[in-house]
């Protein structure tokens, strides 16, 4: 399943074949929603808004299970029948979440923002923690594929997290954003303005790195390994040159930026395989592999305009489709799909009947549940 949050608070999840809505809610009221993730069974969604300070937890129908504050004193879990979390939340001086993931094995979920506070939730004994506060902000977290490791960045600075030991085993001044090798717990892919960089971080050597840009502009946003391990997928674009902020910060006619690409490499060389082509004055925001690598999903932001979901084929670099919407993206999580035809004909049922997602056993014409899943 692909999920995407949007810039006017909306959590969607789109159709893998045409980027259509399959339902989408609004999740994060007067804010952006800057994190999404998909759990490794498909079940559950996370998201995070920059204001408001608030995660939230979906089932994949869309329903919200539980919402969690994050902020000064304490808050209480909104939980639907589920008590997944006990506790209530502790002090922190968090600002704004900007990045939310959920581990590999499904237990941790890793939240951080712009106070620089790194925050564990421990899903198989219910509890929360704060694991440590960084300076500055952290704009990008990363599980090794063990989950027993987290990678956190941001402003160049890189972290590594022992995450059942909840200390900092290792810093170091490289890479604005980080992404573990799923198949490698020694592997490690940082960019930031300048290059894209592979690391052995238990030797803390750097295999190769790479200059997608020879420009000091350059921006770079993510970076993303395939489930294979084989390849990895970084932004290699230039930012609008705007003027002085005297001009109100807009772009004009002589603000022109270079193309926009998503480089894919790959991970033993760091020699190109495709230049993915996108919206010349666009800010390409995240994207994901699909879980069988075979597609890689990229979002984009329009000058704070408008948003473009693009797929591609990794075998031959294609552009799939395309689909346009009225609000930027800023994050996308392609997770296993979890319905099967007899969940997606509960799903189908329960948005037509209002009824949510309940067990229950209907006497259908086998005809009519055809129909009903040829819809979907």
């Amino acid at each position: 399943m692909i999920v995407l949050g949007i810039d006017n608070g909306i959590v969607s999840m789109v159709d893998e074949k045409t980027g259509v809505d399959k339902w989408s809610v609004n999740g994060h009221p007067a804010s952006k929603c800057t994190a999404v993730s998909v759990s490794p069974s498909g079940r559950f969604i996370i998201s995070a808004g920059i204001n408001g300070r608030q995660w939230k937890l979906w089932d994949c129908f869309g329903k919200l299970q539980m919402a969690y504050p994050v902020h000064d004193g304490t808050g209480d879990c909104i939980c639907d029948g589920n008590d997944i979390f006990i506790n209530v939340c502790p002090y922190a001086k968090t600002d704004g979440l900007l990045v939310a993931k959920f581990s590999p094995c499904g237990r941790w979920i890793a939240v951080a923002g712009l106070g620089g506070d790194l925050w564990l939730w421990d899903m198989k004994n219910k509890v929360v923690n704060i694991v440590h506060t960084f300076e500055p902000e952290l704009s990008s977290i990363s599980f090794s594929g063990d989950g027993n490791f987290l990678s956190c960045a941001g402003y160049e600075s890189l972290h590594i997290v022992d995450v059942v030991n909840k200390s900092v085993t290792k810093s170091w001044e490289n890479g604005s954003v980080s992404c573990f090798c799923p198949t490698n717990n020694n592997l490690l892919a940082t960019a930031d303005r300048f290059k894209l960089r592979l690391w052995n971080i238990e030797t803390e050597t750097e295999i190769w790195n790479i200059s997608s840009s020879n420009n000091e502009d350059e921006y770079e946003s993510f970076v993303v390994f395939s489930p294979d391990g084989l390849t990895i997928a970084t932004v290699d674009q230039i930012m609008l040159n705007y003027d002085s902020p005297g001009d109100g910060d807009e772009p004009d006619e002589e603000d022109v930026s270079d193309p926009v690409h998503v480089s894919v490499v790959h991970t033993e060389t760091g020699m190109s395989k495709f230049r993915l082509p996108h919206t010349r004055d666009a800010v390409i925001r995240d994207a994901a592999f699909s879980p069988s690598g075979d597609k890689l999903v990229t979002v984009e932001e329009i000058v704070d305009i408008c948003g473009i979901c693009r797929m591609w084929d990794m075998s031959n670099g294609t552009l799939l489709w395309k689909v346009d919407k009225i609000n930027p993206i800023q994050s996308v999580s392609w997770g296993p799909s979890c319905f099967g035809d007899e969940m997606r004909l509960a799903f189908a049922m329960g948005n037509i009947a209002r009824l949510g997602h309940g067990s229950w056993v209907l006497p259908l014409d086998q005809g009519v549940v055809k129909m009903i899943l040829d819809h979907l």
